[in-house]
């Protein structure tokens, strides 16, 4: 059921993201979607389906945003010749690194309470976020001319 409420807000976060990137371009709306998903993921912490279920929703907006912006960002950044190796490679950094996660949670949700983890794992988004909301944005020139370069 959280599944659905999650694909909920995937599907509202797809249908914003475009909008939004136009708006405060692809670093600010990366850092906003993982505001969004922290907060989303914190709120787990409410022992209470009438939280869980909107939390699930809101951390499907937030990751969407942030995977949405990030693709942006890689394709904006790189020339058109490595487009392909570029996007194999950013796969990878996003596939591998959640597969450990994955493992390693598993491992941890035996050892810890499951409460710990998603306090450490909100607290972490939250730094993230924090550090990508507090970068200067680029202009579209900017990333044009450094593509250029």
């Amino acid at each position: 059921m959280l599944s659905a409420f999650q694909g909920i807000g995937a599907i509202a976060g797809g249908i914003t993201a475009p909008a939004l990137l136009k708006r405060v371009g692809d670093l600010r709306l990366t850092g906003f979607g993982i505001l969004v998903f922290a907060i989303g993921d914190g709120a787990l912490l409410v022992p209470r389906l009438a939280v869980i279920a909107p939390a699930a929703a809101v951390a499907g907006v937030g990751i969407v945003w942030a995977i949405v912006a990030l693709a942006t960002s890689y394709q904006r950044r790189s020339p058109d010749a490595v487009q392909g190796r570029v996007a194999a490679a950013a796969n990878m950094l996003f596939s591998v690194p959640q597969t450990i996660s994955i493992a390693v949670g598993a491992v941890l949700v035996t050892l810890i309470d499951y409460r710990v983890e998603i306090a450490i794992m909100t607290v972490a988004t939250l730094a993230a976020a924090a550090y990508l909301l507090t970068r200067r944005r680029e202009d579209a020139t900017e990333v044009e001319l450094a593509a250029a370069a």
